[in-house]
C-alpha cells in the first residue's frame, strides 16, 4: 500500500505532491477520506479529487488529498493484500533456519551430546563441571576443553568415559533443501522468474528468455499500465501537452539490438541518425 498526498492552492490547483508513509496511514469506515495518527496528533484527508468532504477530526477548512496504491484482494477491501502474504510460511521458515544456524555455530558447532560411564560414579563436582559444561560454557567459548576426573580402574572392571553426539547428519547449511523450497515459493507469490534474481541453477537459456518474456507481458506490463493509469489522473489536471508511459522491461542484448538495427537501416526502415538519437 502506498500513499500521496497532493495539497491544493488557494485557486484549486495542485501545489504540491508528496509521500506519506503508509505505516501512519488509516482508511475511514464511510470511506470518505483518510486519517493519519502519528502518536497522538490526528490528520484527516479527502479522497483525491474530493473538495467537498468536511474535516470530521480537526478543523481544516481545506484538508489535503490522498490518492491511495493498493493491490487488490476480496480478503482485506479497504487496504489490499501484498504478494508476499500467500508466502509468510516460507518467509517465517527461512527466519527460523537462519536462526537454527546461528545458534549451531554460535555453541561452535557441537550439538548435544550423551555421557556414558562406566564402572564409576561422578562425584557431585564431576558431575556439575559436565553440566556447566555442556549448558553455558560451551557458548561464546573458543576451543574449549572438559576436564573430568575419573577413579582408578578396579580389578575387575576398567573405567571408562564416552561423549557420543545425539545429532547425527549435515550439520553446516541446515535446511539447504528447505530453504531453496521456500525461496522459490516466495519467488512464485510475486511471479517472478528465478533468473531475475540471478537463479539459472536448471534453466537453459531458452527456458530463461521465455521465462522473461512471460513475466514482462503477463506482471510487469499490467502493473505498470496500472500505475500510469493513476498517475496519469493529476498529471492531466495540470498539462494536456504529454502523459506519462513506463519503460518497458527489454530483453534484448547489445549484440541482438545491433542486428535488429544493422537490418532496418540496410532494409531503409530507418535513417542512421534515427539509431543514434535512440542511443544517446
Amino acid at each position: 500500500v502506498g500513499y500521496l498526498e497532493f495539497g491544493r492552492k488557494t485557486n484549486g490547483e495542485i501545489g504540491y505532491i508528496g509521500h506519506i508513509p503508509s505505516v501512519t496511514m488509516r482508511v475511514r469506515r464511510l470511506r470518505d477520506g483518510y486519517v493519519q495518527i502519528v502518536s497522538n496528533k490526528v490528520v484527516f484527508f479527502r479522497n483525491y479529487g474530493d473538495t467537498t468532504t468536511k474535516d470530521p477530526v480537526g478543523t481544516d477548512s481545506n484538508p489535503n488529498e490522498i490518492m491511495m496504491f493498493k493491490k487488490y484482494s476480496a480478503l482485506n477491501s479497504f487496504y489490499g493484500m501484498p504478494d508476499i502474504m500467500s508466502a509468510t510460511q516460507a518467509v517465517a521458515g527461512n527466519e527460523f533456519a537462519a536462526r537454527f544456524n546461528l545458534d549451531y555455530f554460535e555453541n561452535k558447532a557441537v550439538p548435544r551430546h550423551v555421557i556414558i560411564l562406566k564402572g564409576a560414579e561422578f562425584s557431585q563436582s564431576a558431575e556439575k563441571s559436565i553440566l556447566e559444561f555442556f549448558e553455558t560454557g560451551l557458548k561464546g567459548q573458543n576451543h574449549r576443553s572438559l576436564f573430568v576426573p575419573l577413579p582408578g580402574d578396579r580389578p575387575d572392571e576398567k573405567v571408562s568415559l564416552e561423549i557420543l553426539p545425539v545429532e547425527a547428519g549435515i550439520a553446516d547449511q541446515s535446511f539447504e533443501k528447505y530453504k531453496k523450497n521456500n525461496q522459490s515459493e516466495i519467488l512464485l507469490a510475486h511471479r517472478v522468474p528465478p533468473n531475475k534474481i540471478g537463479l539459472t541453477e536448471g534453466m537453459s537459456v531458452a527456458t530463461a528468455l521465455d521465462a522473461s518474456k512471460t513475466f514482462m507481458e503477463q506482471v510487469c506490463l499490467p502493473q505498470q499500465r496500472m500505475l500510469a493509469k493513476k498517475i496519469n489522473k493529476f498529471i492531466a489536471e495540470m498539462t494536456d501537452v504529454f502523459v506519462l508511459e513506463f519503460n518497458q522491461l527489454s530483453l534484448t542484448d547489445e549484440d541482438t539490438q545491433s542486428k535488429i538495427d544493422e537490418r532496418y537501416i540496410k532494409n531503409q526502415v530507418d535513417l542512421p541518425n534515427e539509431i543514434r538519437t535512440r542511443r544517446g
